[in-house]
């Protein structure tokens, strides 16, 4: 999947689930993106979790925080700017 067309799914993604405005984060763990969503006026959702889309497929995939390996691939994981497009509005 190109990146651009992973930030708009995941964009649609947290627009339909959490009302978000735009993507918070962007990491890239090697196999995959990881997206945050988030908005001018948050609103704090205890659990509210980052989804994670791989490069070779169009899947959206949970990324638990409460898995010990995801927080091994965020310790290697290498920030991407959020492209303007997509910046929370």
């Amino acid at each position: 999947m190109e990146f651009m067309l992973a930030c708009q799914t995941a964009l649609k993604y947290f627009e339909k689930v959490d009302n978000d405005t735009g993507l918070y984060s962007i990491r890239d763990v090697g196999d995959r993106w990881v997206f945050s969503g988030g908005s001018k006026k948050p609103t704090v959702f205890y659990g509210k979790q980052a989804i994670a889309i791989k490069k070779d497929g169009e899947g959206i995939l949970p990324f638990h925080l409460f898995d010990e390996r995801n927080w091994e691939l965020l310790d290697h994981a290498k920030d991407i700017e959020v492209p303007e497009e997509f910046q929370i509005k």
